[in-house]
């Protein structure tokens, strides 16, 4: 596969894209996800990749869904089937890209529906994200807006377990780099971790002062120690790090209103990637600091909100982000 030359690429979709994720899969490195957020029974995911012919992203797939999704994500296995991916919305739901498939309109590739895997067969209350272990791919957790995680047995598709991990709703849950430990942040301001060995006891790493919600985090894959968050209607992302609860080590402030996304680098241990309502996508050296004060190494300005971001899993100068119906592949 020939890689990207230039130093920009913009994919349009047909709606407003909301979360993106670049491919896992050593074999296809270029691919993205992407899924909209329309508060309507019109949504949908689609697969787009870099044609080394057209030098540009083009749709590879799509598939249709009834509910709003809030996160995208491809299994993280290098091992297994390249091409399968999952959605949170409703409920959770396993897609796998058909490379058998030569349709036309929606792309050469169909993406199928494999499972949906839900705690019930009733409706259930809106997952809010989900997160897949990198260290067991066979591990994935859901967050929910009714206090719950529910860790999924993939392999079995089973409830490996569930709990009751905050007071209100939950916002973002993500593992650390063991399949043994995550973390949620949710509307009562708490970042909180678990740990499936023993479940009786969780840690409160962090509150917020004035009881402000936790919006996201972010857990370094590369240095399991950082989680950075990020609090509803703020302008900072926060660094902290698990041997020191409570105390921030770090206090990212560039932007110049709220913060949507914060990433850090697969390739980098101190390397962070935030971007928000001011259209911007800052760079951080999260070590380093001048009197105090750490400034972003990098800036891009998009031309809208920037709502969400991803680094490419493999190629460690690409990352992505996502506003109004645009994805953009940077070349940093």
């Amino acid at each position: 596969m020939s890689a990207p030359r230039r130093e920009l690429y913009t994919y349009s979709a047909p709606w407003q894209v909301y979360s993106i994720d670049w491919c896992s899969h050593p074999a296809i490195p270029y691919t993205i996800a992407l899924s909209s957020y329309v508060m309507s029974k019109k949504n949908a995911i689609q697969v787009i990749s870099y044609d080394g012919d057209k030098d540009n992203f083009e749709l590879l797939g799509q598939a249709e869904l009834h509910f709003p999704v809030t996160k995208v994500m491809w299994s993280p296995s290098k091992s297994q089937d390249k091409s399968i991916l999952a959605t949170s919305s409703d409920k959770l739901r396993l897609w796998k890209l058909d490379e058998k498939y030569q349709g036309s309109g929606n792309g050469r590739f169909e993406i199928q529906p494999m499972s949906t895997l839900s705690k019930t067969n009733e409706v259930s209350a809106p997952l809010t994200s989900f997160d897949w272990s990198t260290s067991d791919p066979n591990l994935l957790v859901t967050s929910s807006v009714d206090t719950t995680c529910t860790v999924w047995n993939l392999q079995t598709q089973q409830v490996k377990t569930q709990l009751i991990a905050h007071d209100r709703e939950i916002f973002d849950v993500s593992f650390s780099s063991s399949p043994n430990i995550f973390g949620t942040v949710g509307a009562d301001g708490s970042l909180r971790t678990f740990d499936l060995r023993n479940l009786e006891h969780s840690t409160i790493l962090y509150e917020t002062n004035d009881a402000s919600p936790l919006m996201r985090l972010s857990w370094n894959k590369m240095e399991e120690n950082y989680i950075a968050v990020i609090k509803m209607h703020s302008s900072g992302i926060i660094i902290l790090d698990t041997r020191m609860p409570s105390l921030p080590v770090n206090e990212l402030q560039g932007h110049v209103n709220f913060v949507n996304s914060c990433a850090w680098s697969p390739h980098s241990p101190t390397t962070l990637c935030s971007a928000g309502d001011d259209q911007s996508a800052l760079i951080w050296n999260a070590s380093k600091s001048s009197n105090g004060k750490t400034e972003p190494s990098l800036a891009y300005n998009a031309d809208g909100t920037i709502a969400q971001v991803s680094w490419s899993k493999f190629q460690p100068e690409f990352l992505a982000i996502s506003y109004s119906n645009k994805v953009q592949a940077l070349r940093l």
